[in-house]
């Protein structure tokens, strides 16, 4: 699941190399952040890919990472 800018997400999305990953695209207008499987990257995901110091919160929790998903999901 991507919380970003249309930018990031292809970014991303051109960096997956296997058609086995579903892609959850939100429109969230809360901070940025990614969710693979039960981690929660969480920050300012598309300054990052653009080779700028950033902060990163990488938060390994599945309950949080389910909690994130479905607030997004009643948005």
């Amino acid at each position: 699941m991507i919380s970003s800018s249309n930018e990031v997400v292809k970014q991303i999305k051109s960096m997956l190399k296997s058609d086995d990953v579903r892609l959850v695209v939100t429109k969230s207008s809360r901070t940025e952040y990614v969710i693979i499987d039960d981690i929660v990257w969480y920050g300012d995901i598309g300054k990052a890919f653009n080779k700028h110091s950033v902060i990163l919160l990488r938060i390994v929790n599945a309950e949080f990472a389910k909690r994130l998903t479905e607030l997004d999901s009643n948005i």
